[in-house]
């Protein structure tokens, strides 16, 4: 189960994501690593990983 920080970021995210007009390819929780993947763009060239604590970074 994802963090309430994780969830609002990952919202956030795709909300930014969306806004600029590009697709959200691949949005997947694993629970084992407690990360939220996200692959968007056309290309898949935007790729962001959101840790349980909320903080996210580009792969």
């Amino acid at each position: 189960m994802p963090t309430a920080k994780q969830a609002i970021k990952a919202a956030i995210l795709c909300q930014y994501i969306t806004r600029s007009l590009l697709p959200i390819i691949i949005f997947r929780y694993y629970r084992v690593a407690k990360i939220i993947y996200i692959v968007a763009g056309y290309d898949k060239e935007i790729k962001i990983v959101v840790n349980d604590r909320g903080d996210f970074t580009y792969v």
